[in-house]
């Protein structure tokens, strides 16, 4: 008997589900993502694993700036929200780009910094209107009880945008040509 080496699987390119960004339809699983010996995703669950820690870095920034603008400073919400993104955004950047999607070559203006900043402004204005609308709503309240229900609301939002970020990083932001990998 002789062993056989396992015939690798072909993933048909009309079965892989496709998602439309910018204008350009793109497959949600990309080549760069499968395995070759068996088809199946292989990197992807490990640009998830580093982004996610990579977001608890930055995310544990941005919280540390909030409670010390909107809570010790006193600082309005909207200002806070702006101060705590600032703070997580660099490390954010860092991370991802160079830990979780492993990318060290020269950085494309227009095929990253565009697009990222891009992300991170319309992620800013959503959590900015939410924080502000919390803090109106909060405003009876002892200044403490609403930094809780303010802060609360930036991590509830900061959160729920988790997901929509990093199918946008990685598709748009840090995706890459084909033979790059």
């Amino acid at each position: 008997m002789t062993s056989q080496q396992p015939k690798p699987v072909s993933v048909h390119p009309e079965a892989t589900p496709r998602v439309t960004v910018g204008g350009r339809v793109r497959a949600l699983f990309s080549d760069r993502d499968r395995d070759p010996s068996d088809g199946r995703p292989a990197a992807l669950h490990v640009r998830a694993f580093r982004y996610a820690a990579g977001s608890g870095v930055a995310a544990a920034a941005s919280e540390i700036m909030f409670v010390v603008a909107f809570g010790l400073l006193h600082a309005a919400a909207a200002v806070a929200t702006v101060a705590a993104f600032l703070a997580g955004a660099l490390p954010n950047w860092v991370l991802n780009r160079r830990w979780a999607w492993s990318r060290r070559d020269q950085v494309r203006v227009r095929g990253e910094v565009v697009p990222y900043v891009a992300i991170i402004v319309g992620a800013l204005v959503i959590t900015t209107a939410a924080t502000t609308a919390a803090n109106s709503l909060a405003s009876g309240l002892s200044h403490w009880a609403a930094t809780l229900v303010v802060d609360g609301t930036f991590v509830v939002v900061t959160g729920g945008l988790f997901v929509a970020k990093f199918v946008l990083f990685d598709r748009v932001v840090f995706a890459r040509a084909h033979g790059d990998d």
